[in-house]
């Protein structure tokens, strides 16, 4: 007796690059477009670059209504281009993406207008222009902060950094001094030069993060919608322009060289992404287990990676102190950014609630000393973690285990951004992620944007504290309104596919009588 044939799934439709380019290049370009424009009116401009006194952002920014209006701008922005993002986001699921690299152009569509627009959702920009100024008249970094110099205000910085030193690598500094032979620090090119710097990382990430998620596994188109397209990316990384876009990018550019067999050049690109922020350093371990047959190799092996990784990363780290001028003082600033304290932060948040329960119940001002406490216990907590995942790093791809102890550093560190999550995201986007797992990656995504929108992604002690409280409406409302708008956004954030159109019924034929079905012509 012959089994019954089974009859297989079907299988996902082909989506060309061009039907790709046009159903979502332009939606994406008009979000970005209305943040742009809205920029004008509420993006930060620094003082000296006489921005702010033009005839047009002068109107824009003494006009109430005019402003209201731009701020509208910029959320309705930001709503269009997360809408745009889950739609396609529901296409590269239900669709098989033949040309992947078709994705990364669309991240230079949905840039394109914000390059040259004033600076959204953080001023660090401005502080690293102040920065920029230090090295190049024999002023340590790691030393002083920018409030040695007169300019720091005029440059846009923000006051925190008058006495707090740099908490920047030596390759960031490098890169920060030869911004200011070429610009002079003129406030506006500079902003310019620093962007360009980050949209460097973004261009990394770009080339770097489809060929990691080959070596992993995973599919290369998914990996470029989550981590690349990311309206996160757009924000923080192009907008703001912060250097963790360039940390993140040398680390996807490693680790994918390390798995394609370039071991040594890989770990290097990693420690340079060390050497603009600390918390690269994490992906050294890591890479170097390339060296052991990705972490499945005998301890011992295991251990001869490390010790190459180290020596490796040492190697590059004198390297570069050497053209710098810069010693190793960024250690000893690393605690700059716990200076701000934040209720994103976990530990930070338990310990200001248990230090202001005990204020109230009159048991004195705890505040402070329970911060401390519950950060130690989340540095602790995050030291075993990472020595875990490294040493059971056969059990997973080596971009699953860095990309978790990237998010552990982040969610048990004393201080959370928004654009932090992006260091362990794009990382984790390569190494392949399940449907819960990119649901929940996209649920965490629209949380963090609502915030950034609403909070200008500024730091606040206060609870529930943002910046205001109409924003923070508008920015709810505004997001869920176009969410629920699209029935393929809809879908992915439910994980459930969108049905196809039932084909209408057949009408019934009427046969004469006495005739067969098959003898009908």
């Amino acid at each position: 007796m012959t089994a019954p044939a089974r009859i297989a799934p079907p299988a996902p439709e082909v989506e060309s690059s061009a039907s790709l380019t046009a159903e979502f290049a332009v939606p994406g370009f008009i979000g970005t477009t209305l943040m742009a424009v809205g920029s004008l009116g509420v993006g930060w401009v620094a003082p000296a670059s006489g921005l702010a006194t033009t005839p047009l952002l002068d109107q824009l920014r003494a006009n109430p209504a005019l402003a209201f209006t731009t701020k509208l701008m910029v959320i309705l922005g930001v709503a269009l281009l997360l809408q745009a993002w889950l739609r396609l986001g529901h296409h590269v699921r239900t669709h098989r993406v033949t040309e992947p690299r078709v994705l990364s152009r669309l991240v230079w569509w949905w840039s394109a207008p914000l390059v040259l627009a004033p600076a959204l959702f953080s001023r660090d920009l401005f502080s690293y222009v102040a920065h920029s100024r230090l090295l190049p008249q024999g002023i340590d970094p790691y030393l002083y902060g920018t409030g040695v110099l007169n300019s720091w205000y005029s440059d846009g910085a923000d006051a925190m950094w008058t006495s707090a030193p740099a908490p920047y690598g030596p390759l960031w500094m490098g890169l920060s001094t030869v911004v200011y032979w070429v610009t002079g620090a003129e406030p506006t090119a500079a902003v310019v030069a620093f962007r360009l710097l980050a949209l460097a990382g973004v261009g990394l990430i770009a080339v770097y993060l489809p060929r990691l998620a080959e070596r992993c596994g995973a599919d290369p188109a998914k990996a470029l919608w989550l981590g690349l397209l990311n309206p996160l990316l757009l924000m923080h990384f192009v907008s703001a322009g912060h250097n963790d876009a360039l940390m993140t990018g040398l680390l996807v550019a490693g680790l994918a060289l390390a798995l394609e067999g370039r071991r040594l050049a890989g770990v290097v690109v990693v420690a340079l992404a060390g050497a603009v922020k600390a918390p690269g350093l994490v992906g050294v371990p890591f890479a170097a287990l390339a060296w052991a047959d990705n972490g499945r190799a005998p301890l011992r092996r295991r251990v001869r990676a490390w010790v190459l990784g180290g020596l490796t990363t040492l190697g590059t780290f004198l390297a570069l102190n050497l053209v710098t001028g810069l010693g190793f003082g960024w250690v000893g600033s690393l605690g700059t950014p716990g200076l701000v304290r934040t209720w994103l932060s976990p530990t930070t948040a338990l310990g200001m609630l248990t230090g202001n329960t005990a204020r109230v119940l009159g048991a004195g001002d705890w505040v402070d000393a329970a911060v401390q406490v519950f950060r130690g216990v989340g540095t602790v907590a995050t030291l075993g973690l990472l020595t875990w995942l490294v040493l059971t790093a056969g059990r997973r791809n080596l971009a699953r285990g860095l990309g978790l102890a990237l998010l552990a550093v982040v969610v048990l560190g004393p201080v959370v951004q928004p654009w932090y999550l992006m260091w362990g995201l794009v990382v984790l986007a390569g190494s392949g992620l399940s449907r819960s797992e990119t649901r929940a990656a996209a649920l965490l995504t629209i949380g963090f944007v609502v915030y950034s929108i609403a909070n200008t992604g500024a730091t606040v002690d206060t609870y529930g504290e943002l910046s205001d409280g109409l924003a923070v409406l508008l920015s709810v409302v505004g997001v869920f309104a176009l969410l629920a708008a699209s029935r393929s956004a809809r879908a992915l954030l439910r994980d459930a596919e969108v049905a196809p159109p039932v084909p209408p019924e057949p009408a019934a034929v009427t046969l004469p009588e006495g005739r067969s079905p098959a003898r009908h012509r």
